[in-house]
């Protein structure tokens, strides 16, 4: 009901190091749910496609958990530093098109958004060390 930052963040300047990003979307099954979800679905196939190759990207995955009459996908990406994150997400392209239609109410009925900064990581992900770049 009172959608907001969950935890306080350090107002001193851009995060240093690798960020993780994790993104939810959730899906009601009522209504015109299904061709909402068919639509987000070929929205992050399109963003998953954008962002391959982009060099400040590590990885990227997506899952879906179904429950009950509720679908949620989430959406975990794995980045260089801030500024990798920021200029993929926000500069002009499909990521920040499709962000424009979430806010406008055009597709899941509910979303999060969470950065978080790698302060230590072990072993691999994909066969790479994910703090060396």
């Amino acid at each position: 009901a009172n959608p907001g930052p969950v935890f306080d963040c350090p107002s001193e300047g851009l995060p240093t190091g690798p960020i993780v990003v994790l993104t939810t979307a959730g899906f009601d099954r009522k209504g015109d749910w299904e061709e909402r979800l068919k639509e987000f679905g070929i929205g992050v196939s399109a963003v998953r496609t954008a962002m391959t190759g982009n060099p400040g990207l590590h990885s990227q995955q997506t899952f879906v958990i179904e429950k009950g009459f509720e679908i949620d996908a989430i959406t975990v990406t794995f980045w260089r530093d801030f500024a990798a994150t920021r200029d993929f997400a926000y500069s002009p392209g499909i990521h920040k098109d499709l962000m424009a239609r979430q806010r406008a109410g055009e597709l899941a009925d509910r979303t999060s958004f969470t950065r978080m900064v790698v302060e230590v990581a072990e072993g691999t992900w994909f066969g790479r060390d994910p703090m060396s770049w």
